[in-house]
């Protein structure tokens, strides 16, 4: 998933972990590590998993708003 970064697989599988878990609750990832994170492959994992990726506080607190 994330190119050469054992750390940010590891969270990512632990986001999807929860996610499966929990697949009726709406779930959000917020960070600002758009290098690693915001990749289109990364990005296609969330969404496939019904995670909202957001890389800026503001984007999300609006998203948030309209929940």
């Amino acid at each position: 998933m994330v190119k050469d970064d054992l750390i940010d697989n590891l969270i990512i599988k632990f986001i999807l972990n929860h996610a499966t878990l929990h697949p009726d609750e709406s779930k959000v990832f917020l960070s600002g590590n758009t290098r690693d994170f915001g990749t289109p492959a990364v990005q296609q994992v969330l969404r496939d998993a019904g995670i909202n990726y957001f890389s800026r506080t503001q984007n999300f607190l609006g998203w948030l708003q309209t929940q």
